[in-house]
């Protein structure tokens, strides 16, 4: 994931969430919610980015109209669920 663009989240950007969801036992897979002016996660690392942030967990927010050439988002076909 890292090295090539960072990827546009559905999560909103809350610096303290993933702390309070660890509080709740909250802690596959969570999703932060907002309106579009809530800044949206931007994940992994892009060729742009200062070189200690070049990590997959890299992680940062961002407006959700603002464009750059090194966001990007992942196309994700999940497989079926098992009954």
């Amino acid at each position: 994931m890292a090295g090539n663009v960072l990827e546009w989240c559905l999560d909103a950007h809350d610096e303290g969430f993933y702390g309070r969801c660890a509080k709740k036992g909250t802690a596959r897979n969570p999703v932060a919610t907002g309106d579009a002016a809530v800044p949206r996660v931007l994940r992994g690392g892009s060729c742009d980015v200062a070189s200690g942030n070049l990590r997959a967990s890299y992680r940062d927010g961002i407006q959700p109209e603002f464009r750059d050439g090194g966001d990007g988002f992942r196309c994700v076909l999940a497989p079926p669920r098992q009954p």
